[in-house]
């Protein structure tokens, strides 16, 4: 995030967003992910252990989700919520053309076994009336499709909705997202 904020471990002009779990529930086709802010992508980056037996770091540069924002210097700040939570669908939107249906009644022949007079098994149809569904015309419609292949690139998948978030209380400009 290219934006001048103060936060709890003090000011920053390069705060940086990083996934830290993930949880899937492929019944719901839900995706929900947890986020943490960092002073800069460097100290995130330095945070992280590179063998399980290390000893964990200490968080220095970690930072809460109420931070002030200055759009500019002049500014004397906004008070703002940083998004720490996510719940998405695993879907995609399409358009699809589907049937407009109507019940209605309709005459069928319906074949059924009688017998003739030398008692031999023949073929006969009777007229039946019963209610169905007809389609009467389509319409076009929008619908959000499950795409379980979004598994298979979570980072990218969350760090859209992630930046669609911040971007609703920053700039377009001033959030930059790598995995774009």
């Amino acid at each position: 995030m290219k934006i001048d904020l103060e936060t709890s471990a003090g000011p920053t002009k390069e705060g940086y967003c990083r996934i830290d779990t993930y949880r899937i529930d492929k019944v719901t086709s839900r995706l929900r992910f947890a986020v943490t802010y960092w002073m800069s992508e460097k100290d995130a980056a330095e945070f992280n252990r590179t063998y399980l037996d290390e000893d964990l770091k200490q968080a220095r540069s970690l930072f809460s989700s109420k931070v002030v924002y200055y759009p500019d210097q002049l500014s004397d700040g906004d008070e703002v919520d940083l998004p720490t939570f996510f719940d998405v669908n695993m879907a995609e939107a399409i358009v699809v053309d589907e049937p407009i249906l109507e019940e209605q009644e309709v005459e069928r022949e319906v074949p059924y076994i009688s017998f003739d007079d030398n008692g031999d098994e023949i073929t006969k149809t009777r007229r039946v009336k019963k209610k169905e569904q007809v389609e009467v015309g389509r319409k076009t419609v929008k619908r959000e499709r499950i795409d379980n292949g979004i598994i298979g690139d979570l980072p990218t998948y969350c760090y859209y909705h992630i930046e669609k978030e911040l971007r609703k209380i920053f700039p377009k400009g001033e959030i930059i997202n790598k995995e774009n």
